[in-house]
């Protein structure tokens, strides 16, 4: 399962910096790489604390390749104290909305020219 995990973040991690248009500025990603590092420490589910380390390294890939380690320590501390622990799930839906559009994006790209087109999954009806 780890191993799957760092598969998957690498992959993650690649395709971050492959992207040339960032649709998310720098502190957005810093409240997406919080959000996601205090729910793969608390989350008992397995499979949401493994979507939430993956999202982990999506966020830092896309940091890394952006700011310094210095840049990051300050976004990261800056970031801490403007985020109440009622914005995290909020924060941590939409970072994970992000993620799973990447991981969709890559697989499909993964598949090759001549692999059938693979559809989104349905909306759930409420």
């Amino acid at each position: 399962m780890a191993r799957k995990l760092v598969t998957i973040g690498a992959g993650l991690a690649a395709l971050a910096f492959a992207a040339p248009a960032v649709a998310q500025s720098v502190d957005e990603d810093v409240r997406c790489l919080l959000a996601a590092n205090v729910f793969a420490r608390a989350e008992k589910d397995p499979a949401k604390r493994q979507l939430s380390m993956a999202a982990s390294v999506f966020y830092l890939g896309r940091l890394d390749a952006r700011i310094s380690n210095d840049q990051l320590k300050t976004a990261v501390q800056t970031q801490a104290k403007t985020m109440p622990a009622s914005s995290l799930g909020p924060t941590m839906t939409n970072c994970a909305k992000h993620l799973t559009e990447k991981g969709l994006a890559m697989r499909a790209f993964g598949a090759g020219p001549n692999a059938p087109a693979q559809r989104p999954p349905a909306p759930k009806k409420k």
